[in-house]
């Protein structure tokens, strides 16, 4: 049996209460109403999310915990940045330490203080709206979809901007990886793909400045697994590229939103969705 965007569509609707059940970061995001409260958990969520699930789903839970009912809160008070600064030191996951950890969040309070300061509050997603904004203006119009690859390192010179050199190591390089080095990238499209998908039932993203049709899907070794044994990609190797040619091969079922179908990927095989092609 071929896939197909009604056959696609199909397993989704069938199966949807069954995939959104699975065990997945973007879970933390709905503990919070405000906009910059889910993007600092979701930075760290996805940033986290390797290895094996309930480990990383563990240390995510303890950096949730540490930061409380609101993250941003949190982080812009004195005291109780401190508390959090000194207890998310303590935590590791494979190859991140708790400096790494301690870094980030050094740079999410000045990201946060400089927007409280000079633009009333909010955090990253105000400062790439800020951006997009002005390119679409000065260079391209309302019209221009700026690409994934330019909003990640957008994102990424906003977080390292405020690192110390001596506190950019190598397990904080690997942690946000740099787009331009053709990696896949995964952790970090997971993240724009939480922002800026909103379909209510998924994703509850908030970042409307960008279209979802501009998605990449987040590729790891599994969706690429999968994507082959669909005819979804013919490249053997797992970086940037590869991610671009199964993200085209699912605009032939939605182009407006190719990267819906990234959840049905990931969870639709360990769920045994998959069976009827066997």
């Amino acid at each position: 049996m071929k896939l197909s965007k009604e056959l696609l569509d199909q397993m989704y609707s069938d199966h949807i209460t069954k995939l959104i059940s699975a065990v997945d970061p973007k879970d933390f995001l709905r503990n919070y109403a405000k906009p910059e409260d889910k993007e600092i958990i979701g930075l760290f969520a996805s940033a986290l999310a390797f290895g094996r699930i309930s480990a990383f789903m563990k240390k995510i839970q303890l950096i949730a915990n540490i930061l409380g009912e609101s993250p941003s809160k949190t982080i812009l008070d004195d005291f109780t940045y401190k508390i959090a600064f000194d207890e998310i030191g303590k935590i590791k996951h494979r190859f991140i330490k708790g400096s790494d950890l301690q870094s980030v969040l050094y740079s999410m309070r000045c990201i946060l203080l400089l927007n409280q300061i000079f633009c009333g509050g909010g955090f990253i997603g105000d400062i790439i709206k800020r951006k997009v904004s002005c390119m679409r203006e000065e260079n391209y119009g309302l019209n221009y979809d700026i690409t994934p690859k330019e909003i990640l390192i957008m994102i990424r010179e906003e977080l390292f901007k405020h690192i110390p050199d001596y506190a950019e190591t190598r397990s904080l390089k690997l942690m946000f990886p740099n787009p331009l080095n053709n990696s896949p990238c995964k952790r970090w499209n997971l993240f724009l793909r939480w922002m800026v998908r909103h379909d209510g039932v998924v994703d509850q993203g908030h970042w409307e400045f960008i279209r979802a049709s501009s998605l990449i899907i987040p590729l790891d070794i599994h969706i690429s697994n999968v994507a082959r044994k669909f005819n979804l990609a013919t490249s053997k190797k797992n970086n940037w590229d590869t991610a671009v040619e199964i993200t085209n091969s699912l605009k032939l079922f939605d182009a407006e939103d190719p990267v819906k179908y990234d959840f049905l990927l990931c969870h639709g095989e360990r769920l045994g969705l998959f069976e009827i092609f066997r």
